[in-house]
């Protein structure tokens, strides 16, 4: 007898979306109706439910080929068990997804129905509506999956016997093979890019395929399997791997019996390969959970209800109940209610938390996200609430709870550290490894003159280079810091406004966890005032304040050089003068110590004017000067003493309306290998200078050893 949803009296089960045709086969009415029931609960799609109460009955119905599942008892009054499932399936009709229902509770059982090829196993009493609605899609999508499959091996049979994409012919005495144009083709190759013979078949086999490619094609000439079948890869020719049905017989042998001609056919199956992939990535979606997944994770019906949890949120409701009112217990619990109940400090974050399950609900709100706390006595966590609706219906939705608990510790860390780094009076900037600024504080702005908006994405020598450092120091800078070690050095850098200034800067990289270069990190700070102050002092520390000269210690340091160079070169002369303003001390009795100081910036004025760039003068004390000439003979520095003293015997200094006529005595010496000490060649030039003074003044002297 059959019946077409008996209770609602052929009452179709009708919807806009879609609509399926369910044979049942269930001898008790009870479960039948119970069945119909279920299915009648659906909402977006609809059922036409065909009763049958035997399996004779059910056969002749599946000879009709108007059904589109199957759902079958196995307790039936002409089959029992497992047999009835080989009758179904033995049917030369059937082709539809099969679901068993069945009040056998045994796993081993349940093993050996599913093996048989059944979509689903379902016990009674312990499924609903809901749980019979979602089998029914998984197998009816799997079911059209495998057609989609069964459809594709059709079509590469027939590829197989005449039509295939790419033929080829093996001679297996000479190991020659014609490919086909399509079987080049399917590689990417045109007709003239592949070689007749074996080879260039097996270089392009994925390596971990050609053994089996090698081993099926080998027991197939041994006589141990009637045809040579292999699903391998091969490089196709822009480099990418595609999955190939490699198929083959033998069609000719030698007198000795031997295999000596194969055929075969090359299809490239990629599509095939994608489709089971998918299929294996379908069914282990279908048995795995959300106990996997580290967020904790609840399904809500519209009602707020919970339906659902993960082993997150059972460990955490675990380990947390107590401690926080804002946890949530697991299944039967209803969350809408809990935070509408919720009156302790957390309530304004219930309250939003309600507010955006509820717009989600009603279909205002594609997605609802927020943060909130949820503290205990011992920690203080916090955690991102994410709302979405169930994929493929609108009677759930999924709340997930994430832990950004080290999120906001680092965001935290980050806020007070750059606080800090803002509040440095020195300017720091951070860039990429090309050198592109990615952040900087406010004292970079006020060094350089650059605000952060002008800076980003900029490197920091298209701003400030001054071109006063060459590409040299530069070169060393980047291989120190790309190598991994810290720069510190001094250069002289240029505001936006154009004003040079000396910067002291420290540039260190920053790297990953595996020791990678990520960033550079500059600090720079403006010592242009503290560069002014350091010259100052050298000034003050090397120079005659009155003349301008060098003051004697470094006149005798210069010398001291000087001597170490010619220790050096053994042809390198320096001669040595030392001189001496005759009557100096009248000059400062008769007019005053004002004149006298005029009189030896005077005299320091023409020592100026005579010397060389590598000749040096010193103001050795009171009016007594010094000079060495490097690269100098005696006779040439004669020449250059009597050319000062007559230099300045014939420039008399004016002051206040007179012409005060001055005189210098001079007296000359040289290195000598045996000087180690600048005292000695002075000491002889002074001997000369005193025979000067002796011979009457005004006049130039060697040092002649006496």
């Amino acid at each position: 007898m059959v019946y077409v949803d008996s209770i609602a009296q052929k009452e179709l089960i009708m919807y806009a979306k879609l609509s399926y045709r369910v044979l049942l086969i269930e001898d008790d009415p009870s479960d039948a109706h119970l069945v119909s029931r279920y299915l009648k609960l659906s909402t977006d799609v609809g059922f036409e439910l065909t009763w049958v109460v035997s399996l004779s009955e059910g056969l002749a119905q599946l000879q009709k080929n108007e059904h589109d599942i199957l759902l079958l008892d196995l307790s039936l009054p002409d089959s029992k068990g497992l047999e009835t499932v080989k009758a179904i399936r033995s049917s030369t009709h059937f082709s539809l997804p099969l679901i068993v229902l069945t009040g056998h509770d045994d796993t081993g059982f349940a093993l050996d129905i599913l093996e048989s090829g059944v979509q689903d196993y379902l016990i009674k009493g312990r499924f609903d509506g809901d749980a019979l609605i979602r089998a029914i899609r998984y197998a009816l999508h799997r079911s059209k999956l495998e057609q989609s499959l069964h459809e594709a091996e059709e079509r590469w049979r027939f590829a197989l016997e005449g039509a295939g994409d790419g033929v080829w012919d093996w001679n297996l005495l000479t190991n020659e093979v014609f490919y086909s144009p399509r079987w080049k083709a399917l590689l990417g190759f045109s007709e003239d890019e592949i070689g007749n013979n074996l080879n260039e078949w097996e270089k392009r086999v994925y390596p971990l395929d050609l053994p089996i490619a090698i081993a099926n094609i080998q027991a197939h000439l041994d006589g141990r399997v009637d045809s040579y079948d292999c699903e391998h890869r091969l490089m196709c020719k822009n480099g990418q791997w595609r999955w190939f049905m490699d198929r083959g017989v033998v069609v000719s042998w030698t007198d000795m019996g031997l295999p000596q001609r194969m055929i075969g056919t090359l299809s490239d199956i990629t599509n095939r390969k994608n489709m089971e992939q998918e299929l294996q990535q379908s069914k282990q979606f279908a048995v795995s959970t959300i106990d996997a997944l580290s967020a904790h994770i609840c399904v809500l019906d519209k009602s707020g209800a919970i339906v659902a949890v993960n082993r997150a949120w059972r460990e955490f409701y675990q380990n947390n109940a107590g401690a926080s009112s804002n946890c949530i217990s697991v299944i039967d619990s209803n969350y809408l209610a809990v935070c509408d109940c919720t009156t302790d400090e957390s309530s304004d974050q219930a309250a939003q938390m309600a507010a955006g399950i509820r717009s989600v609900m009603k279909g205002d709100k594609a997605i609802f996200e927020m943060e909130y706390p949820c503290h205990s006595e011992h920690e203080v966590r916090w955690f991102n609430a994410r709302v979405t609706p169930f994929k493929d219906s609108n009677e759930y939705i999924v709340v997930a709870h994430e832990d950004i608990s080290e999120r906001k510790q680092a965001e935290a860390r980050d806020r007070l550290l750059i606080a800090a780094l803002e509040a440095v009076g020195h300017g720091i900037v951070i860039t990429d490894t090309n050198a592109r600024i990615e952040w900087a504080n406010p004292a970079f702005g006020k060094l350089t003159g650059y605000t952060l908006e002008e800076a980003l994405g900029k490197a920091p020598k298209d701003l400030v280079k001054s071109g006063k450092q060459d590409s040299l120091f530069y070169d060393d800078m980047w291989q120190t810091i790309r190598s991994g070690k810290t720069w510190c050095g001094e250069l002289i850098n240029k505001r936006k406004n154009g004003d040079l200034y000396d910067e002291e800067l420290t540039i260190a990289p920053v790297t990953d966890d595996k020791g990678k270069i990520t960033h550079f990190v500059g600090i720079k700070q403006d010592i242009s005032e503290r560069k002014r102050l350091e010259a100052e002092l050298i000034q003050l520390a090397t120079t005659d304040p009155l003349t301008g000269l060098p003051n004697r210690r470094h006149f005798m340091e210069r010398l001291g050089e000087e001597i170490n160079r010619s220790e050096r070169n053994n042809s390198h002369q320096v001669a040595v003068l030392m001189l001496d303003l005759d009557n100096f001390k009248k000059i400062n009795d008769r007019y005053g110590h004002a004149v006298g100081d005029r009189v030896l910036k005077h005299f320091s004025a023409i020592l100026r004017k005579e010397l060389r760039k590598i000749d040096t003068v010193g103001r050795l004390g009171g009016e007594e000067f010094g000079i060495f000439l490097p690269e100098t003979s005696l006779s040439d520095a004669g020449v250059f003493a009597e050319r000062l003293r007559q230099e300045l015997a014939q420039t008399p200094l004016l002051a206040d309306g007179q012409a005060i006529a001055t005189t210098v005595s001079i007296g000359i010496s040289e290195l000598i290998s045996k000087d180690i000490q600048a005292d000695s060649v002075l000491i002889r030039a002074d001997q000369a200078l005193y025979r000067a003074k002796k011979n009457g003044r005004n006049r130039v002297e060697f040092y002649n050893g006496s």
